[in-house]
């Protein structure tokens, strides 16, 4: 009598990794039918016979794991804060520390060589449940970063502040309150009301609010 036991959770029936466990499932059954599949036994290493175990990995723990971070990136990359190699080296990190990776890490490795709408695409076929308020607000600690090493102005934060807004990675009263900075900045900018540096102030203060969430940038982003 041929035993098998498989344990296997599959993201997606319509991913490549359902696909290539598939044809993997495939093979091991002709296998295991022949009886030419080699069992593994810790007291005897390997040995031919009818009864062996094949246990395919689980991608809940990974993707549970670092969807935050996945949905992080994606938002970051979408507002140029970040970029595929920043990814690339998060994937590298990641993979370092897990013992077995699936897909999509097998396919974001690399990412440095792939177009940013293809990487964004594949962040996005990480399965499991992830906080886009936290993950919105990452980004906005990030542009609290750029912010004050100098790498963007304040006219510039508080617009890709209200991109990430209207993406939908933060509340309408976020928005909102980024919204009349950028209006605020406008009037001061035209001469028409306020001064332009109490305004470009209070949009630093603004990003301030979110320096709570700076520790759970990822350290490659």
């Amino acid at each position: 009598m041929v035993s098998l036991r498989f344990t296997t959770l599959f993201a997606s029936p319509t991913s490549v990794g359902f696909k290539r466990l598939a044809r993997l499932y495939y093979f091991l059954m002709v296998a295991a039918l022949a009886g030419n599949l080699p069992h593994r036994s810790r007291e005897h290493g390997f040995t031919h016979g009818r009864v062996w175990t094949v246990r395919l990995p689980s991608t809940t723990n990974i993707h549970g794991q670092h969807n935050g971070d996945c949905s992080f990136f994606r938002i970051a990359l979408r507002v140029g804060l970040t970029d595929t190699a920043a990814v690339d080296r998060w994937v590298d990190s990641v993979i370092a520390v897990e013992s077995s990776v699936t897909f999509p890490f097998t396919e974001l490795a690399g990412a440095s060589k792939r177009r940013r709408e293809d990487v964004d695409d594949l962040l996005g076929q990480v399965t499991g449940q992830a906080d886009f308020l936290v993950a919105g607000r990452m980004v906005l600690a990030l542009l609290r970063r750029r912010l004050r090493d100098g790498t963007l102005t304040p006219d510039a934060a508080v617009k890709l502040a209200m991109e990430i807004a209207r993406a939908g990675e933060l509340t309408l009263e976020e928005y909102y309150r980024a919204d009349h900075l950028d209006d605020d900045l406008y009037l001061a900018k035209s001469g028409i009301y306020g001064d332009l540096d109490t305004f470009r102030r209070k949009i630093a203060e603004f990003l301030d609010q979110y320096e709570k969430f700076d520790e759970q940038i990822p350290t490659a982003a």
